[in-house]
């Protein structure tokens, strides 16, 4: 008779990895007993540092009109459109009062037709530059409505929630062992179909399966018999 057998975690927790990088230690051996909060291997932070500082980069951006638009009204922007609108009314009021003198001399017969012509002529340009700097005052009122406020409220939202997932993978580089057991070899690991070895230098990949841990009396075994 010939017997083939394998040992296989009956109750166990897996152990993968919490982002793409290079192991940097590996403090582990499949077989050997592990303790809960026991490092089991720590990975390299560059890349993880790379996409945190992306993260923060785009929060800093999303604050910026997040906040400009949360007082848009009373904001820079606004007040400014609000005095250019001032002025051209004030300078429609005197371009008004200009115009009338001049109709005023011109019944008279004390200016000439083409003065007051030239009169009226301004006073049209000063209407349509009032119009148009009440029109800029308007749309500028709108880039700070409820949608626009919104829609920055939601891009400074993810900009935190990317930023503290990135800072938190940096605090995951070093893997441990969530529970107390026996570190076991995954039946796939080292196949084409399944895990590839880890190994100190090596590259893993976001939720790649590093081992098994067999909790206490959790193994088992089979065999075959020819």
């Amino acid at each position: 008779l010939v017997f083939a057998g394998r040992i296989a975690p009956g109750d166990a927790v897996g152990v993968t990895a919490p982002f793409d990088g290079a192991v940097r230690t590996l403090s582990f051996a499949f077989g050997n007993r592990v303790q809960a909060g026991e490092a089991l291997l720590v990975l390299d932070t560059g890349e993880a540092a790379d996409a945190r500082n992306v993260a923060e980069a785009a929060l800093l951006k999303a604050e910026r009109p997040a906040r400009d638009l949360a007082n848009w009204a009373s904001g820079p922007e606004v007040a400014a459109a609000r005095r250019r609108l001032r002025l051209a009314e004030l300078e429609l009021a005197r371009f008004e009062r200009e115009t009338g003198e001049s109709r005023r001399l011109f019944d008279k017969g004390l200016i000439a037709r083409n003065e007051h012509a030239g009169a009226e002529q301004q006073l049209i340009a000063q209407r349509m530059a009032t119009t148009s700097a009440r029109q800029e005052l308007a749309e500028t009122l709108a880039r700070g409505d409820a949608v626009a406020v919104r829609a920055a409220q939601l891009e400074l939202s993810v900009a935190r929630d990317r930023l503290r997932h990135a800072e938190s993978e940096m605090r995951s580089a070093v893997v441990r062992a969530p529970v107390s057991g026996a570190m076991v070899r995954p039946a796939t690991m080292g196949t084409l179909s399944g895990a590839v070895p880890i190994y100190a230098g090596g590259r893993v990949t976001r939720g790649q399966l590093i081992g098994l841990i067999a909790r206490d009396g959790g193994l088992s075994a089979s065999f075959d018999i020819d």
